[in-house]
């Protein structure tokens, strides 16, 4: 439960209960007040996943701190990083932060994640968890990348979308709800120019202003404005291929939140 934000100056400064910034003796814990996280300048851009925060560095570097991503069965498998502690990685322009997993854009289109890989959120092909950067396979043209709690979705060029990682929603719309640990193509999608993963479910922009979603409407994610939730196939399992939303137009960007 912690909050992030960087000043003008280039400063983050973070606030709440948990892992947000290494205590000092002469600098009591106060969950209710901002305190600048020592030793990081720089600051372009802020992630913030479930008891970590990483910055984006405007020379393109990544530093994190916080609870470490990787955590099974609520036994800590590593170190925490308690203060801002550099990534091993350089060329960043994007990051976004899941619930235990993190993932970075590169210059030239390739993507790198850690943390967390239980359900192949990484994209490595594996379900092993990583405790350092490893690229996704066989993406080398994203341009934009989305976390979700545990799946990821990547834009690329012409509209399409592509996703991985836990599915039993159908959140990685590719007509199934298999988990899959490499990217799947979005099924009926071309036109994306942006792209929100959830918890789930995923929601993308489209040409034109409008709308899709796919994944679990159990609770409206979807937006029926017929004042009920979606019909769905299963227990969650609302689209497992993109659903237009009705009654919303002229979308310029959306995110995606929990359930």
């Amino acid at each position: 439960y912690h909050a992030c934000a960087a000043n003008r100056e280039g400063h983050a400064l973070c606030w709440g209960t948990g892992y947000s910034w290494k205590p000092r003796p002469d600098r009591p814990h106060d969950p209710f007040s901002p305190r600048r996280i020592d030793d990081i300048f720089g600051v372009a851009a802020l992630v913030a996943g479930d008891g970590f925060t990483c910055a984006l560095k405007s020379n393109r570097s990544v530093y994190c701190w916080g609870e470490n991503m990787t955590v099974l069965g609520g036994v800590l498998k590593s170190p925490s990083l308690m203060a801002a502690t550099p990534m091993d990685i350089q060329d960043i322009v994007a990051l976004s932060a899941g619930e235990r997993h993190v993932c970075a854009l590169k210059t030239d289109g390739t993507l790198l994640c850690w943390g967390s890989n239980f359900a192949g959120q990484l994209g490595d092909g594996t379900t092993e968890d990583r405790y350092k950067p490893v690229a996704v396979t066989g993406l080398s043209d994203a341009e934009s990348v989305s976390a979700g709690a545990y799946h990821t979705c990547a834009l690329r060029p012409g509209g399409r979308v592509v996703c991985w990682g836990f599915n039993a929603n159908g959140q990685l719309g590719d007509g199934t709800t298999e988990t899959r640990a490499i990217p799947a193509d979005v099924s009926e999608l071309a036109d994306a120019t942006s792209v929100a993963a959830g918890a789930s479910h995923t929601c993308a922009v489209v040409s034109g202003g409008h709308l899709k979603c796919w994944g679990d409407s159990s609770y409206g994610q979807f937006a029926s404005g017929s004042g009920t939730p979606v019909p769905c196939l299963g227990k969650g399992i609302c689209g497992r291929t993109p659903v237009a939303v009705s009654e919303v137009t002229g979308v310029q960007s959306m995110a995606s939140g929990s359930d």
